[in-house]
């Protein structure tokens, strides 16, 4: 059975360079064998949960 490991990040967004910020961060934990489960919008910016699978 696959394991996974799980992370939670928090962007704060008010302007466009915050999502620039967003997407880098995103695009550098893929790199690193993250991935996106789900995104929440609150009222001041994003929360993201992330899962990689474990080494065996």
């Amino acid at each position: 059975m696959k394991q996974f490991e799980y992370d939670a990040l928090f962007f704060h967004v008010k302007k466009q360079r915050d999502y620039d910020a967003m997407r880098r961060l995103l695009n550098e934990r893929d790199a690193e064998g993250w991935e996106v489960i789900t995104a929440d919008a609150g009222d001041n910016g994003y929360t993201t949960f992330v899962k990689r699978e474990l080494a065996k």
